[in-house]
């Protein structure tokens, strides 16, 4: 593949124009171009990936992967505990029955022997 080079010119000066009458001075002066280069590095092939980008393709996976286990646990940790929650409701439910019939037997006995 062969190497190309792109340049890009923005010309830049500083002008200071001088009126005096009817004399005209305009002095131009090139000002130091002001750039900051972001990134640089070459292009590879279409379709070619650096190897960071690969690293950080392949990490994002492990994460994911990492963090799909941890959901299934999650949701597993979530069944158990819905099922043992509705066993103690049931459980109190019952307790609640049992208090109750037995309170209805007491009430019923001390009205009998009111009578």
């Amino acid at each position: 593949m062969s190497s190309q080079r792109v340049v890009v010119t923005v010309p830049v000066e500083r002008i200071v124009t001088v009126r005096l009458g009817d004399t005209v001075v305009e002095v131009r002066q090139p000002a130091a171009p002001r750039l900051q280069v972001l990134t640089f590095g070459y292009q590879g092939p279409a379709g070619t990936l650096s190897d960071n980008v690969l690293q950080r393709v392949e990490q994002i996976g492990a994460d994911a992967a990492f963090a799909r286990g941890a959901a299934d646990e999650s949701q597993q940790a979530a069944a158990t505990a819905q099922a043992a929650a509705t066993e103690a409701v049931a459980s109190v439910n019952t307790l609640v029955r049992s208090l109750q019939s037995a309170f209805e037997y007491h009430a019923g006995a001390i009205g009998v022997d009111e009578e």
